[in-house]
């Protein structure tokens, strides 16, 4: 889950540098059941935080659960309105992603409400896989260990020395 990353960072710490071929691009498609979804999501996640690579995108989940958790208390404390807050960073999350992967569609495919539910439904279930992977990471690893990737004697030797 981590490892291509991890790859990466190792050549470009040797100095070489990374470059982008389009025409080598590899798609990434979703799987095709929600429970599915789950379980790859929590499976990268378990692998993450294994890695010790929670920076790379768990930290930043948390941290966007734990704003709404003050808009939460002053909705139970005061007014049910303060959730509207919260409610509409999400929603800009939403917008966000959904934007940001239109490939060049206008904006009438951007802002399709059907579209909008499943990308929202989508996150939020991938949130919650992050989650799970993590707690799973965390009960079955001892303290301090990390995963660290062997390199075995069939890798070739260029590759041993990154």
């Amino acid at each position: 889950a981590a490892e291509d990353l991890m790859f990466i960072e190792a050549i470009e710490r040797k100095g070489y540098r990374v470059g982008w071929a389009p025409s080598a691009t590899n798609w990434w498609h979703l799987r095709q059941t929600f429970s599915a979804t789950f379980e790859r999501f929590m499976v990268y996640s378990r692998y993450n935080v294994s890695a010790g690579r929670q920076w790379d995108w768990h930290y930043r989940v948390r941290r966007m659960y734990l704003l709404l958790l003050p808009f939460l208390a002053l909705a139970l404390a005061h007014r049910i309105w303060w959730l509207l807050i919260p409610v509409l960073g999400i929603c800009v999350r939403i917008a966000k992603r959904i934007w940001n992967g239109r490939e060049g569609r206008g904006l009438l495919w951007a802002i399709n409400p059907a579209q909008f539910a499943c990308v929202g439904a989508l996150l939020i279930m991938i949130d919650m896989a992050t989650f799970v992977g993590w707690l799973q990471a965390l009960l079955r690893q001892p303290k301090g260990n990390t995963y660290r990737p062997a390199l075995s004697e069939e890798t070739p030797k260029d590759a041993r020395q990154i």
